[in-house]
């Protein structure tokens, strides 16, 4: 048995993420809203487990690939799981970006755990180690069958959070910095959008932010 076998929960956060955006498009406002709700469990649920009882191991036994490494998992955590929160309570174009925002951030997220995180743990555990952590992966996705209720991912900012480093850091007039490569992972990349930001009213900084960023995720995969 493999840990890839786990990655069905990627593919359910897709689909509730993908049918958010179908509702906001059709301005279904809280049919979008019962699917970020459904989301945010679940990705919840990953997250613990993966914080928990994956990557303790993971750090403590593997050599991990460059864009695999503890930190940018942690990072991307960090990101989904702000995108989750700030999901706007009312339609428009604000919540049709943001659940863009958000289905690049998971795509980017499953590359990484499919392509490295994953198979480089499966090699290091024992067969009773592997089987342990599908059976906790089978009893938190047990667990989200209990009646949703509105739940939110505290979140303290930090020198590594993302999202609110990049919005403070542009509102304040500040250039990117080297610290958010997860955001805008390649340096020559980083300093095309810092001038394509220069040339922008400040108004229009977050959005265009938000549409580098999505090119920044499918100009640099995580393979």
């Amino acid at each position: 048995m493999s840990l890839l076998r786990t990655t069905s929960v990627h593919d359910a956060l897709d689909g509730l993420v993908h049918a958010a955006r179908v509702a906001a498009v059709e301005r279904d406002v809280p049919g979008a809203h019962a699917r970020i709700v459904q989301a945010e469990r679940t990705f919840a649920a990953h997250r613990a487990q993966e914080e928990t009882h994956w990557l303790p191991l993971y750090t403590a036994r593997c050599v991990p690939h460059p864009n695999a490494t503890p930190t940018v998992l942690l990072r991307d955590h960090a990101l989904i799981a702000s995108l989750l929160a700030e999901a706007p309570t009312h339609g428009g174009l604000a919540l049709v970006d943001l659940l863009e925002d958000l289905a690049g951030a998971l795509e980017h997220h499953d590359q990484r755990e499919r392509t490295h995180f994953k198979p480089a743990l499966d090699a290091v555990l024992t067969p009773a180690e592997r089987t342990r952590l599908l059976e906790l992966h089978a009893a938190s996705e047990q667990a989200l069958d209990a009646p949703p209720s509105r739940v939110t991912t505290p979140w303290t900012p930090t020198p590594d959070a993302p999202v609110q480093a990049v919005r403070a850091g542009l509102l304040a007039g500040q250039p990117l910095p080297d610290t958010l490569e997860h955001v805008l992972p390649a340096p020559p990349f980083r300093t095309k959008a810092e001038r394509v930001l220069a040339s922008v009213d400040p108004s229009d900084r977050l959005q265009t932010l938000s549409r580098l960023r999505r090119l920044a995720w499918m100009s640099h995969p995580a393979s």
